[in-house]
């Protein structure tokens, strides 16, 4: 869904009043579903996508089926029902679980005996572990990125946190808590999933201590520092967005079709063939760690605990994935496993002999220094720039002068 909410609730009555129209639903039909959609908009913070979802459904009832819906009798819906076993096993258990909620609603009997005789099924993720990115691929995506410190920021934010679209392009600068050489803290505001604070820190503050958690986590500060020191909104105007773009000389808040062709650019400029999508980060992240509790990786996802989503729809990880990680090898305890590519390396090296990252004991403070002292570096250089550009001008202006000639001719008899 993209635009603003008065814009998508605009668009779904426009859809609401073609469909009527074109599917031939009857005057009780349109009555019926008009007085169901005025109730979710009462009682629901952001219905419109879920409406969306049951319009589609009961357009294939009233097609077909001329009565109202309390009315109607399970013989007549075993066409409709056969037809949608055709379908993939999550569109299928959608579809029903759709008809089903709405037939009780319109009946207003938790157990109307034509929605009970609906079986949906459980429910089966359509997610697969095609679906989640391989390290390869953040490679590859992470180098076009480079090119662009907003970008970047954005994508290894996602792959840390899995943001969902809404929640990302709504984060302002008064959102951030930046502790410079420790951490940064996003608070993100309430939309689909609850307002939390993740946390994005380095070793040396940070609870958690698997490697390859602090190394996404050190790319996310050290591409985000990078952004924010060039945001023409960081400090001094909190209520900037964090992912802008300039419109008449202002900054305007990333929309969500804005953040997703990014992501979508990248994929291009990388090369990798299959589609990749905000949600595909999301799903990525949430089984990129599987050595961290589960309650906390959910949390920072923004789901309430005891939530199914998240083992239902995007776990993908195995028993192996989960139990391996709760016993160290002897090079893990050494401190000589790699937490870029997971290989073992000699003792003593300061360096992964296969991938050239630096190992766990002693990166973080090299790296953040370094970052430092190449910022300062460049904000030398271009001092110095600035200085030679006034000197190139003042030159300029000398020269016009009609006495400038005898001017250099007298300084060079002294020298």
């Amino acid at each position: 869904m993209t635009g603003s909410k008065e814009e998508e609730t605009a668009k779904f009555y426009r859809r609401m009043e073609l469909s009527f129209e074109k599917f031939g639903w009857t005057p009780d039909q349109q009555e019926s579903f008009r007085k169901f959609v005025n109730e979710r908009i009462a009682n629901y913070r952001n219905p419109i996508k879920t409406l969306f979802n049951y319009l589609d459904v009961l357009n294939k009832v009233a097609e077909r089926i001329k009565k109202p819906f309390n009315d109607i009798e399970f013989e007549e819906l075993v066409p409709i029902l056969q037809e949608w076993e055709n379908f993939s096993i999550a569109t299928s258990h959608g579809f029903k679980s759709k008809l089903k909620s709405f037939l009780r609603w319109a009946s207003k009997d938790k157990h109307y005996e034509v929605a009970q005789k609906i079986r949906t099924g459980s429910y089966v993720s359509p997610i697969t572990n095609e679906d989640l990115l391989t390290d390869e691929e953040i490679r590859k995506l992470r180098n076009v990125a480079k090119q662009n410190p907003r970008d970047l920021a954005i994508l290894d934010l996602h792959l840390l946190w899995g943001l969902r679209p809404a929640e990302s392009i709504a984060v302002t600068i008064r959102c951030l808590e930046v502790v410079r050489d420790r951490y940064i803290i996003i608070n993100v505001p309430q939309r689909k999933t609850t307002g939390r604070p993740i946390p994005i820190p380095l070793a040396q503050a940070s609870l958690i201590q698997d490697p390859k958690f602090l190394d996404a986590s050190l790319n996310t500060y050290v591409s985000l520092m990078s952004w924010l020191n060039i945001h023409p909104g960081y400090p001094t105007e909190p209520d900037a967005p964090l992912w802008y773009q300039m419109r008449r000389r202002e900054m305007h808040p990333l929309r969500v079709e804005s953040l997703t062709g990014i992501i979508k650019r990248m994929r291009r400029e990388a090369g990798i063939k299959r589609s990749v999508s905000i949600y595909d980060l999301r799903r990525t992240a949430y089984n990129r760690f599987p050595r961290i509790d589960r309650e906390r990786i959910k949390a920072g996802f923004g789901w309430t605990p005891g939530s199914m989503m998240p083992e239902k729809v995007y776990s993908k990880l195995t028993a192996s994935d989960l139990l391996r990680p709760l016993i160290k090898t002897d090079d893990e305890i050494q401190g000589n496993v790699c937490p870029n590519c997971n290989k073992a390396n000699p003792s003593g090296k300061a360096f992964c002999v296969w991938c050239s990252t630096p190992l766990v004991e002693q990166p973080v403070g090299k790296v953040v220094n370094q970052f430092y002292a190449d910022k300062k570096a460049q904000e030398e250089l271009e001092e110095l720039r600035n200085k030679m550009s006034r000197l190139e001008k003042m030159f300029s202006a000398m020269t016009q002068e009609p006495d400038f000639e005898k001017f250099l001719e007298k300084i060079a008899k002294k020298s």
